[in-house]
């Protein structure tokens, strides 16, 4: 029992994101209804752009097309960076933390960053708030962590297989 304490934490961290990954899915799924049935609730809640802008995109791509694209499109990057923590933690309770997939997966998670930034940074020049300002600094920041840890955790696994040789 020597400092496992991670691993139940982990445990706790990787249901979560299940959790939030699947209902995210769900989400996905619903937004289709939740656009054509309650529409007020998209447009008061979510959107950023002048009403005039949203409208005449939605009548481009028919209907409320535009608003359900680019919500979609948000949705499938914040999953795929919730897919790739789960892995991350299931890897860490499987004490296998340091491997070329948990690299790769930071690296993914630094470009779903990275696209959100991108995302953020627009909405910020068109509709600036001073949250989004902040959460456009977060994703930049988050986006160069991640792509920081993924060359940790590249020089771990170098290291890993350099000591593994020597033994």
């Amino acid at each position: 029992m020597k400092n496992r304490h991670y691993k139940i934490m982990s445990m706790f961290l990787r249901f979560s994101l299940e959790f939030i990954f699947y209902a995210g899915i769900l989400t996905m799924l619903a937004l289709p209804f939740i656009i054509t049935y309650r529409p007020e609730f998209v447009y008061r809640y979510i959107w950023f752009l002048p009403s005039r802008w949203v409208n005449s995109l939605n009548a481009w791509f028919g209907g409320n097309g535009f608003t359900l694209l680019f919500l979609e499109v948000l949705g499938l990057i914040a999953v795929t960076v919730i897919r790739a923590l789960v892995l991350i933690f299931k890897s860490v309770n499987e004490d296998k933390p340091f491997t070329k997939e948990n690299a790769l997966r930071l690296r993914r998670i630094a470009l779903c960053c990275f696209a959100l930034f991108g995302i953020f940074l627009f909405k910020t020049f068109y509709f600036f708030t001073p949250m989004s300002f902040v959460a456009t600094a977060a994703l930049l920041i988050g986006s160069f962590a991640a792509l920081v840890f993924s060359s940790l955790f590249n020089l771990a696994v170098e290291f890993k297989s350099e000591n593994d040789l020597t033994i």
